[in-house]
């Protein structure tokens, strides 16, 4: 039998929260031909869950494994039983942005939009449309995770509130953004209204404490697999449902200990409780923060604040007793407490990260490890190397020059390690949309029967985006703002729909393709018309 509640399994490395995930999923299995569902942040993680699935039961089948939007959006819909619920809203970004653009024209003149009305007048064909993203980024993010603000805007209170539910007046210069909110929801209608992200929460929040949900219109089992980080409303919900539904949060958690009290802002999250447990008898929480160094690395402390945040937030919805009392038999600590076996200086770092130890800790480790060694460098292993590059393609192609390095037989002995193989190999990036193109040009220029072609996938891009109409629209939208190439204009007009419009057959498209090349075209009208735009 598969028991309601909530479990949150905490680990440093995801092979052991995977590794402790499958053998809970193997010894209490789901009905035959019922699904497991599995929700993962990213793409690439989704790919990695199920080869990890394959890997350790033989096979990845009869499980759904996929990222959370689209199924939490349909267990809303159960709970809220609207069929004419759809996985868009009119204040999602996409639909947001086109929105805001037309409000602000019409609303330019009040005293609130002042600034805005000068940003906009030192360039508004190029500006208008960037800042309508901006703003459109903002709201969405406020929906998810600044629902109270907007409530109290909706109801016309221009206020900020904090962690501590204190109202704070909004600045002059901020005011816009209550105006802008109110305008968007006038158009709206009541049922829009409703089907905001907030409002809809809301309304879910309602029915679940209120009604009691039949078992049988739920999943047995949902598992949300290597979250570093969720939203409140998302936990709220999750908390909710783990009443009739087993809950699985497997939580990546860089550090063993709790250690919420180690960076600022620890007085807005003061907490009775904590999941993690204390190191040693210091209460970190009366250390200054000026000496921090002294109990803490200050990595995890400058850098861990968003994971820290949610598992302060997690804290308030996790029992550590609850969950060994109703599920015995589940690891919920799965941190790999060994010792690194070839100590590099990565390995070092991120064991005392996850023991909670200082940094004099690692400059002890790397002393010792010269003094032993006879070297000077001796630490400089090769496991952490920073490079310096003008830009993002530059970026990549030291990227690439570093991979086929690693990827050859002499690095791995120089190393002590296996040949690292392409299966191995992540890169995170924090936009990934506009390097896209450069990945593109960059690793797949070598056709695959080249040594030195390294096979590639681009994970989370928006799948609008590569449709190339939309992508093309996009470009239009943004062609006062960059320049305009021989190459860009080419690859528009190779589009079939463009080529269709025009009358371009594949014989023409390479004739006028090679008239462009033949005449020396480039971008701009002329040298005049380049030199106005500032690139000379």
């Amino acid at each position: 039998m598969i028991k309601p509640g909530l479990i949150a399994i905490h680990g440093n490395r995801l092979e052991l929260l995977a590794e402790t995930l499958f053998e809970w999923l193997g010894r209490y299995p789901l009905p035959s031909l019922e699904r497991e569902i599995i929700l993962a942040p990213s793409h690439a993680l989704t790919e990695w869950v199920k080869m990890q699935m394959a890997d350790d039961w033989g096979v990845c089948a009869v499980s759904q494994v996929e990222l959370p939007g689209r199924v939490l959006w349909g267990l809303y819909r159960r709970v809220v039983n609207q069929t004419s619920l759809t996985g868009f809203s009119p204040t999602d970004r996409e639909a947001l942005v086109w929105r805001v653009m037309r409000l602000i024209s019409r609303h330019i003149e009040l005293n609130e939009f002042s600034q805005i009305k000068s940003y906009l007048a030192q360039s508004p064909r190029t500006r208008h449309y960037e800042l309508a993203q901006l703003i459109a980024d903002l709201f969405d993010q406020y929906q998810v995770y600044r629902g109270d603000w907007l409530k109290a805007w909706e109801q016309g209170e221009d206020v900020l509130i904090d962690q501590l539910s204190k109202s704070t007046p909004l600045s002059k210069d901020q005011s816009w953004q209550a105006v802008l909110w109110r305008a968007i929801l006038a158009e709206l209608t009541t049922e829009q209204i409703m089907g905001i992200r907030p409002n809809l929460h809301a309304s879910v929040m309602k029915e679940l404490n209120s009604v009691q949900v039949q078992r049988t219109s739920w999943p047995k089992r949902l598992v949300l697999f290597g979250f570093s980080s969720l939203p409140q409303q998302m936990l709220e919900f999750l908390s909710a449902l783990s009443k009739e539904v087993q809950v699985i949060l497997c939580i990546n958690s860089p550090c063993q200990y709790y250690w919420g009290d180690i960076s600022s802002g620890r007085e807005l999250f003061a907490a009775s409780q904590h999941r993690l447990k204390d190191k040693g008898t210091i209460p970190l929480a009366d250390v200054d923060l000026s000496v921090m160094h002294e109990h803490a690395n200050p990595i995890l402390a400058n850098w861990g604040r968003q994971s820290r945040d949610f598992i302060r937030l997690l804290d308030r919805f996790d029992s550590f007793e609850s969950s060994f009392n109703h599920f015995d038999q589940m690891r919920v600590d799965v941190f790999d407490t060994e010792e690194p076996k070839r100590g590099t200086l990565l390995e070092s770092i991120q064991h005392q990260i996850r023991d909670l130890e200082p940094v004099s800790e690692i400059q002890t480790a790397l002393r010792t490890a010269q003094d032993q060694s006879g070297q000077e460098n001796a630490p400089l292993d090769g496991s952490l190397v920073f490079h310096v590059a003008h830009g993002m393609t530059r970026e990549l192609e030291v990227l690439h020059d570093q991979l086929l390095l690693m990827m050859t037989d002499e690095w791995a002995v120089s190393q002590g390690a296996p040949r690292l193989e392409p299966k191995d190999i992540v890169v995170m990036l924090p936009d990934i949309e506009s390097a896209a193109p450069s990945i593109e040009a960059i690793f797949g220029q070598y056709d695959k029967s080249d040594a030195r072609f390294i096979p590639f996938g681009i994970s989370d891009v928006v799948h609008l985006i590569n449709h190339p109409l939309v992508g093309a629209v996009k470009w239009l939208c943004q062609i006062q703002s960059q320049k305009v190439g021989l190459s860009e204009i080419l690859e528009i007009i190779k589009i079939p729909a463009v080529a269709k419009r025009f009358g371009f057959d594949s014989q023409g498209l390479e004739i006028l393709e090679s008239w462009l090349m033949d005449s020396g075209a480039r971008w701009g009208l002329s040298a005049l018309h380049r030199q106005e735009l500032g690139f000379a």
